[in-house]
């Protein structure tokens, strides 16, 4: 599949599709339905997560292969990075759906394909996080992902939160 629009995001099915962040997906989706679409989920193997899915999910043995196919869709689990960059290159515009997804992105990959990312903020993470008294090193893996994204991304959804994200936008 010659995919133009590439999601660091789940493909919501079933039950998952009614909660807030699964309908904006949708909904996104839905904006660009006419194009062929990816969905990555993960880009590593942790253990935990994959004894879960193993058990979990039996019928699904080879992990790069989507879980998820249609003629417009497909879904990885787990991907490698040499698939990651095929599926980035191809890639017209590479949708980043929240900072959970944004963090799982080596940073290496956010600097060269960032002049193809869109950003959706989905709030002030880092203010969040001090307001939640989340732990330092968590706070500032935030703010260096949350500069990463302002230098090197150029498109950005973002809903009445311009004072919070650095550097300051006027």
């Amino acid at each position: 599949m010659e995919n133009k629009i590439t999601f660091i995001a789940k493909y919501p099915v079933g039950k998952k599709q009614q909660d807030g962040a699964s309908v904006r997906i949708l909904e996104i989706d839905n904006i660009f339905s006419q194009h062929d679409r990816v969905y990555i989920e993960s880009f590593s193997f942790p253990i935990k997560t994959l004894i879960y899915t193993i058990l979990k999910n039996l019928k699904h043995k080879l992990f790069f292969e989507p879980l998820y196919k249609n003629e417009k869709i497909s879904s990885y689990r787990f991907i490698n990075k040499k698939r990651t960059k095929e599926l980035f290159e191809r890639a017209k515009i590479i949708y980043v759906e929240s900072y959970g997804n944004l963090i799982m992105l080596p940073p290496e990959i956010i600097k060269t394909y960032g002049h193809k990312m869109v950003f959706d903020f989905h709030g002030c993470a880092v203010e969040e996080a001090m307001f939640s008294n989340i732990e330092k090193w968590k706070i500032d893996n935030l703010k260096y992902y949350e500069e990463l994204a302002m230098h090197y991304i150029k498109n950005f959804v973002v809903v009445s939160m311009e004072k919070f994200l650095y550097p300051k936008v006027s």
